[in-house]
C-alpha cells in the first residue's frame, strides 16, 4: 500500500508541474489521472476477493495506452470503439497476447504488469452460468468506457464494477505498419480477432 501510495504522490506532483508549467490543460491533467485513480480503487477495495481485483488490474493493464501501443488491435481494421477493443481482447488473437498465470512482475518497457490470476474465469457482456468466479467485460461506445465487474457467482450481482475511460495511443507510421503486418499473419493463420 505504501508503494501505491508513492506512485500515487509522484503522479500528482507530475501533473501538477505539467499543469503550472503550461505544458497540459488541468482537463489533460485530470483525463491522465483517471485511469491510475481506476487502478487505485481496485488495490484499495478490501471487501472484495484478491483474483478479482488482481483480474481487473490485469484488463486494465491490457486497455492501458502503452500496453495498446503494442497490441495487433491497433493493426486490424476498426473505428476505436470500447465495444471492439473488449471483444478483441477476449478472442484468440487477443488471448495471445496475454501473459500467463503467475504473480504480477515488473517487465521491461512496460513497468508493472498484472498477471492473470490462476481459476480466474473472463466472460464478453455477461457472466457466464459455467464458471463462479470470473471477470466480465463490456464495452460502452456512447461513454467510451470500458467496463470490468467482478463476479463470485454468476446468479449474484457483482462483487466489483469498474469502469474507466478508453485511451487509444497514437502510433508512428511503422509501428502501425508493423502491428497490422502482425495481425494479417495471424489472421491468415485463421486466428479470429473477435470473440465467439
Amino acid at each position: 500500500m505504501l508503494r501505491v501510495a508513492i506512485v500515487v504522490g509522484a503522479a500528482i506532483g507530475l501533473l501538477v508541474v505539467f499543469v503550472a508549467g503550461g505544458l497540459w490543460s488541468a482537463h489533460r491533467a485530470i483525463g491522465a489521472l483517471k485511469p491510475a485513480l481506476a487502478t487505485i480503487a481496485i488495490a484499495c477495495t478490501d471487501s472484495v476477493p484478491a483474483d478479482l481485483r488482481q483480474g481487473a488490474a490485469f484488463i486494465r493493464s491490457l486497455t492501458s495506452p502503452r500496453q495498446l501501443r503494442q497490441s495487433m488491435f491497433m493493426g486490424l481494421e476498426h473505428s476505436g470503439r470500447p465495444s471492439e477493443l473488449v471483444s478483441f481482447l477476449l478472442s484468440p488473437l487477443g488471448a495471445a497476447e496475454w501473459p500467463g498465470p503467475g504473480p504480477d512482475e515488473e517487465m521491461p518497457g512496460l513497468g508493472f504488469v498484472p498477471r492473470v490470476p490462476a481459476g480466474l474465469h473472463f466472460s464478453h457482456l455477461s457472466p457466464d452460468t459455467q464458471f463462479a468466479r470470473q471477470i466480465v467485460l463490456r464495452g460502452d461506445d456512447a461513454r467510451n468506457m470500458i467496463i470490468v465487474e467482478g463476479y463470485l457467482d454468476p446468479m449474484l450481482p457483482p462483487a466489483l464494477r469498474v469502469e474507466y475511460d478508453l485511451h487509444l495511443p497514437s502510433l508512428e507510421p511503422h509501428e502501425l505498419e508493423y502491428l497490422q503486418l502482425l495481425a494479417r499473419d495471424n489472421e491468415g493463420l485463421g486466428i479470429r480477432p473477435t470473440a465467439h
